[in-house]
C-alpha cells in the first residue's frame, strides 16, 4: 500500500478530503481486482501487452508508486532483473518440486506479499552443444 499525505483539501467525485489527511492507496487489492484484471491470480502476461494496456486506467497498475514520490530506482531495478533472468535462464532449468503446492496460496507477513507455503523449485544445468 502507499500512503500520501493530502496537501490540500480537495473534493473528488463528491468526496472531500481535508487538508493533511493521510490517503492510502491499496495497491494490493487493486493489482487483485477482478473488475480489473480478470482472473488476478493467474500468471497472464499478455494482460501487459500494450493493447491490454491501453484498455485500462493506467493508474490502476503501480508497483513503484507514481508521482514525485515513486521509487527512484524502478527502472534500475528493472532493468537489473532481467539482465540477471538471462544470464541464470541461459545456463539453467528452473522447474517446480512436487512440494509446491498448485495453485500458491498467497499470505502477508509484514505487510509484504508471500506464498504462504513456500516455493521449492529445482534447478538443472542446461545441456549446452
Amino acid at each position: 500500500r502507499l500512503e500520501r499525505q493530502c496537501n490540500a483539501t480537495i473534493t473528488i467525485e463528491g468526496i472531500t478530503i481535508p487538508k493533511d489527511a493521510i490517503v492510502t492507496i491499496p495497491v494490493y487489492a487493486m493489482h487483485h481486482d477482478a473488475d480489473i484484471y480478470p482472473d488476478p491470480e493467474k500468471f497472464i502476461p499478455e494482460r501487459f501487452s500494450a493493447e491490454e494496456k491501453a484498455k485500462r486506467n493506467p493508474y490502476y497498475f503501480q508497483p513503484f508508486g507514481l508521482g514525485p514520490r515513486s521509487c527512484i530506482a524502478s527502472r534500475l531495478g528493472q532493468i537489473e532483473v532481467k539482465f540477471c533472468l538471462v544470464k541464470i535462464l541461459q545456463k539453467l532449468r528452473i522447474i517446480p518440486c512436487e512440494k509446491t503446492e498448485d495453485p500458491i496460496q498467497l499470505g502477508q507477513d509484514d505487510g509484504e506479499l508471500r506464498a504462504k507455503n513456500g516455493i521449492y523449485l529445482k534447478v538443472e544445468r542446461r545441456l549446452m552443444d
